[in-house]
């Protein structure tokens, strides 16, 4: 039986325990829907316990994991760090959950790819720990709950009547499911100041450290405006709703849509959150424990 002990291990475990921990991994949902995050961990295991500890580095992921040609250069293209950040949620959100119990925890240091095969953290230690020169999120700070941001919504065509309507539309929202302390609301100005240097899905993610976010598009001809919601769950980047709304828009019914399609949305992503991503039970046992 060949056992494994890394520089950062304080427990020996035999090669086939961990890579029977990785497949029972790999069937959680988060990981099962992702081809991207399973690659990523079986990559940085398999070449840790074949001993080539010198190949798991940025590079060699980008070039393996990510399909990156071999010109890829690390120092200008942050993907491998994007996706490392999300690997490293999933994993927690596993331990949370499915792997609570489990007897090989698998983690990933902070600022390191190869992986660490030891006992489990104690509780909260690592549900929201950050990468080295990122701020941890002031909102984690204040309470485990889920986080959500509404995204600046998409416009055309270009003109004051739509630009403002929309920008309403989004902080209004954003003010409105604030309003519900069971979960988290990244300030809407802030988004927006990070959206405006950025519009990237995953490095979005990254910065705001939003488990959902709320994107949107209007658009407009004549005065007939058509409103395109979307709900994303940032942990797989995966769009889990989206619907679509049709109202007359002048400038003398403007905020009258405004606060129709917020309410609409407020009542929309509620029921979703509540309903599909369990966060609701799932966190409010986090907060009572």
């Amino acid at each position: 039986m060949t056992v494994t002990q890394t520089a950062n291990n304080s427990l020996r475990f035999s090669h086939e325990a961990i890579k029977r921990q990785l497949d029972k991994i790999f069937r959680f949902p988060v990981f099962s829907e992702s081809a991207i995050l399973r690659r990523f961990l079986d990559f940085i295991v398999g070449q840790t316990l074949a001993g080539n500890e010198n190949c798991v580095k940025e590079y060699t992921i980008a070039i393996n994991v990510l399909g990156k040609p071999v010109h890829f250069k690390p120092q200008e293209n942050g993907i491998v760090r994007i996706h490392a950040g999300r690997l490293r949620r999933a994993l927690n959100r596993y331990y949370d959950e499915s792997g609570a119990e489990d007897p090989i925890f698998i983690s990933i240091p902070k600022g390191k790819y190869i992986p660490n095969f030891g006992d489990r953290p104690q509780p909260n230690t690592a549900q929201f720990e950050h990468e080295p020169g990122q701020p941890i999120h002031i909102l984690h700070r204040l309470h485990p709950a889920p986080i959500l941001a509404v995204l600046p919504f998409h416009f055309s065509p270009v003109s004051e009547l739509l630009a403002s309507f929309a920008e309403g539309v989004s902080m209004q929202l954003s003010t409105s499911l604030a309003r519900d302390r069971r979960h988290s609301v990244v300030a809407f100005q802030v988004v927006k100041s990070i959206f405006e240097r950025t519009s990237d899905i995953r490095e979005l993610t990254e910065a705001l450290h939003a488990d959902i976010m709320i994107d949107g598009n209007l658009q407009l001809l004549n005065d007939r405006l058509r409103f395109n919601l979307q709900i994303i769950k940032t942990i797989s980047l995966e769009q889990i709703w989206g619907e679509l709304f049709e109202r007359t828009l002048t400038s003398s019914t403007a905020f009258n849509v405004q606060d129709e399609m917020v309410r609409l949305a407020t009542t929309v992503i509620e029921v979703q959150e509540a309903g599909l991503f369990g966060f609701r039970k799932e966190w409010a046992a986090k907060v009572a424990g």
